[in-house]
Parts: C-alpha cells; structure tokens; sequence
C-alpha cells in the first residue's frame, strides 16, 4: 500500500536520524508522481543533508530551474544561472547541460542555451534522454529557429512517461509548445 508507506516514510523523514533514508525512499518511490513542490522540499532537505555528493544538488537545480513561478529576471535566477554554469564546467554531464540550458532559456538566451547542449553534431543524443530532457532540448532547437531538429526529437518523446512535476512544469513553462507537442 504506497498511500501507507509514503505515510510513514513522511513521519520519519522529520526523526533526524531516519530522515536521510526516508527522503530517499521518497524519492525513489513517489518521484514520478509527487508535486513540484514535494520533489523541491524532498530534495532541499536532502541536498542539505548530503553536501559533499553533488547527485542531490544537482538535480535540485534542475527542480528549482522548473519552478514555474520562478522569476525572470531575478537574483534567484541570476544565483540559479551561476550555479548551472559552474557544475557544467566542472563535469559537463548531460543533467548539468540540460540544466544550464533550461537556466539559459529562463533567462530568455535561447542561443547559449543551444551552446550548453554541446556539440551540435551529436544532436540526436538528445533523443534517448529522459523525456522531459528531450523536451527541453527540443525546445532550446524550436527557439533557435530549427525546426527540423525539434521535430525530430519531438517525436522521440513518449510523453506518457515523464514524471509529473516535469510535467506541469514544463506545461507552465512552454503552454502553447507543451500542449502542441503532447497531441
């Protein structure tokens, strides 16, 4: 029963000494259909708990660069952008690239957006990434007027499998894009 168990794993995630483990279950077992709000709570707290393991900070960018209500322009988003750009230099991964590309499209610069992706020879990548990745790098081609390339990848996604937070945010983000590509 996950009603029951996401009950319980809540209650330990406030005992200090099981919170860790709890938050992690959570995670593991709620992430596809918890709220925006859980995953960036879940993950703060988490992040916080293990500063040295760049995992949890880094995916808690990613979430806070989802956030809908996040303000363009900000300092938030400033601080966001510079933190996207520093995990990227020190390991250019595909969640860094995608989250410095998802910074730089909230920020309204869609051409270094296409420059976090990487090489653009290797587009195509993009295609066998989480959906919701895809979708943002689908969105950073659309942006930078090639069609071609969106399309593509667009129809790579399977839409049904991206998490809910990812989801709704990404429906917020892009409304017109999100719900043109969903059909």
């Amino acid at each position: 029963d996950f009603k029951s168990l996401t009950h319980v794993l809540s209650k330990l995630a406030s005992q200090p000494i099981h919170e860790s483990f709890a938050l992690k279950k959570l995670m593991q077992i709620q992430s596809k259909s918890a709220s925006l709000e859980e995953l960036l709570g879940w993950m703060s707290k988490l992040s916080k708990l293990h500063g040295k393991d760049p995992f949890f900070s880094q995916s808690y960018l990613y979430f806070e660069l989802l956030d809908p209500f996040l303000a363009t322009p900000s300092n938030k988003l400033s601080s966001l952008l510079e933190e996207a750009k520093t995990n990227f230099f020190s390991e250019p991964s595909l969640q860094n690239r995608i989250s410095l590309a998802l910074a730089e499209l909230r920020n309204e610069s869609p051409d270094k957006a296409l420059v976090a992706l990487g090489n653009l020879n290797n587009w195509r990548n993009w295609q066998q990434t989480r959906p919701a990745w895809s979708f943002i790098a689908s969105m950073v081609f659309d942006l930078n007027h090639d069609t071609e390339k969106s399309i593509v990848i667009r129809k790579s996604i399977d839409f049904e499998n991206i998490d809910r937070a990812e989801k709704e945010s990404l429906a917020n983000l892009f409304p017109n894009k999100f719900l043109n590509f969903e059909q």
